[in-house]
């Protein structure tokens, strides 16, 4: 049975373990503090970091990229490896988060509340599908565009056809 990767972002930075690391997120200096990550030598006497994993201690070496994942777990990954699973992200601000919108319509009192709601959640889990197909590489931005203008067209003469509260 063939499955796909879920996509997700995670945090991540490459270890050099030198003077030209330039990087050292706020998680990898508290799980430092904490005992999850230490530092130790291998049989070349080269240094190492070893990470406390839910699968056990694994060990990175300098070059490796050190993730943080969805549930907060750190682990190593080889260079080749990150490569050709991860590619970066771009963060998105939002001025009026689409939850925000939801928690809005929710506190108002309308008997319109509950198809607004219901088409909210719809027009949000339609454009999590598509950012997700995004990130797979299976949605070109084109057709993100146009589930976009669909789920404005959607949205915006449900609104409009909101009665105005006083």
């Amino acid at each position: 049975m063939l499955f796909k990767k879920i996509p997700v972002q995670v945090e991540a930075f490459k270890w050099t373990a030198d003077h030209d690391q330039t990087e050292n997120p706020e998680w990898i200096v508290a799980a430092i503090k904490d005992g999850r990550v230490w530092f130790g030598r291998d049989s070349l006497n080269n240094v190492t970091m070893i990470i406390s994993t839910p699968e056990g201690n694994m060990t990175a070496t300098p070059g490796d990229w050190i993730i943080k994942g969805v549930a907060d777990e750190i682990y190593p990954c080889k260079p080749e490896i990150f490569e050709r699973t991860y590619r970066a992200a771009t963060p998105v601000t939002l001025e009026r988060p689409a939850g925000d919108i939801v928690v809005a319509l929710r506190e108002e009192d309308s008997p319109n509340n509950q198809s607004l709601l219901d088409e909210a959640s719809r027009v949000i889990e339609r454009m999590r599908d598509a950012l997700r197909e995004i990130d797979a590489g299976d949605l070109s931005k084109e057709m993100m565009q146009q589930i976009a203008h669909e789920a404005l067209e959607s949205c915006f003469p449900t609104v409009s056809n909101h009665p105005e509260t006083s």
